[in-house]
Formats: structure tokens, C-alpha cells, sequence
């Protein structure tokens, strides 16, 4: 789990450092997944990124946690096997 975490911080990391470009090519970033299930300095990268995108509208860039995007969709299994 480190080992993916360590990951996700350097991609993070890379969308700050190119945010110039990113802006440039209008690409707005959006992330999928129950945030709360992140470490605080992940989630933290995560606000930076989606905050200095959040008006471009040319590209949308989707990442997703896959831990937190398979807790979510458990839960939504779980909800709509109730029904």
C-alpha cells in the first residue's frame, strides 16, 4: 500500500509541477473515490490539483483510487441489493 501511495503522491506531485501546461491544453482534473480514505498530504495534493483545474474544460483527466473506488462500489452494491 505505501508503494502505491508513493505513486499517487509522485503523479499528484508531476500535475503541480506542469500546471502551466495543463492550463494551457485546459485540462481539468477530477478524482474518483471516497477521499476520507486517503492520507491527509494525499488528499491535500489531490485539492491543489483539482483546484487549479477546475476551469478548464477542454480534457478532463479521471484518476481513481482503486481502493477507495472499490470500497464505493461495494457500497453501492450493497445499497441497491437491499432494494
Amino acid at each position: 500500500m505505501k508503494c502505491c501511495l508513493a505513486t499517487a503522491k509522485s503523479h499528484l506531485r508531476f500535475f503541480y509541477v506542469f500546471r502551466e501546461m495543463i492550463a494551457k491544453h485546459e485540462v481539468c482534473i477530477r478524482v474518483l473515490g471516497d477521499l476520507e480514505l486517503l492520507p491527509d498530504d494525499v488528499q491535500q495534493l489531490i485539492a491543489e490539483a483539482v483546484s487549479f483545474s477546475r476551469n478548464n474544460k477542454k480534457c478532463v483527466r479521471l484518476i481513481e483510487h482503486s481502493k477507495t473506488l472499490q470500497y464505493c462500489l461495494e457500497s453501492v452494491e450493497g445499497s441497491l441489493s437491499i432494494l
